[in-house]
This record gives structure tokens, sequence and C-alpha cells, in this order.
């Protein structure tokens, strides 16, 4: 069967005490044509509540506050995903067939084709991108 249990645990040890925790998590698997998030639990430790919500990107994300004293921070996950048997695409695109869609890719993934100060464009990469140009 293709269904998997997932547990992810992450802990913090401060030097001193901690009054004041804010934190934000993306720790639930996605659900789309590949799998199935069939549940997710989140428990921290000091005990917290959590609110969530999701990104632009369809991710899930909690966020949670400690403001009890502590000096120890606990966060785990505990999750059941159904992985689903989905063919793989066999046909490939060309770079004429790239091309041709360039407005809708363009629009659809605008944030990963420009530079950015996180992920900068190598200096390696000019001679592929005039060539696909």
């Amino acid at each position: 069967m293709n269904r998997y249990h997932l547990v992810h645990i992450t802990e913090f040890n401060y030097d001193g005490p901690v009054t004041e925790s804010y934190n934000e998590v993306r720790l639930r698997p996605l659900t789309d044509d590949k799998q199935s998030c069939l549940s997710f639990r989140l428990t921290t430790k000091p005990a917290s509540q959590s609110r969530s919500y999701q990104d632009a990107f369809g991710n899930w994300v909690y966020t949670f506050n400690v403001l009890k004293e502590h000096q120890e921070l606990r966060i785990e996950t505990d999750s059941v995903v159904l992985r689903l048997d989905v063919p793989e695409p066999v046909a490939e695109a060309t770079l004429e067939q790239v091309a041709a869609a360039h407005e809708e890719l363009h629009d659809e993934f605008y944030d990963y084709m420009v530079e950015s100060q996180y992920v900068p464009q190598l200096d390696e990469l000019d001679a592929l991108v005039a060539a696909a140009e």
C-alpha cells in the first residue's frame, strides 16, 4: 500500500529563559494529483494554539506563539499521506513549444524566472539563456 506515516520533530534548547517565541512552520504535506494528506497534527511543548492558512503556492502555513517562560521548545508533526499511482508524462517539450507558450508560462511562473536577491542568475547561465531566447 502507498500509505506513509510521517513524523517530524524540531527541538530548540535555549541558553536561558525565553518569554516570547513567535513561530511559523510549513510542515504539512501537500494534497495534489500525486498524493493526498489524509491527516495532520501539530503539537508543541510548551503547548500552544496554532492558526493556519495557505500561502500563494498552496503550502499550509501554521503559526503559533509561546508566551510563557520556557527554555526548550519542541515542535512535532504527525501526518499520514496516501501516495497516488499517477503515470508519469512521457512527452517532452521542445524549445520551440516552450517558446510558443512563452506568454502563458511567463505569467504562471514569473516568480521562478527572474533573478532575485535570494537566487541570483549565475554568469554561467548567460550562454544558455541567450540560446533559449
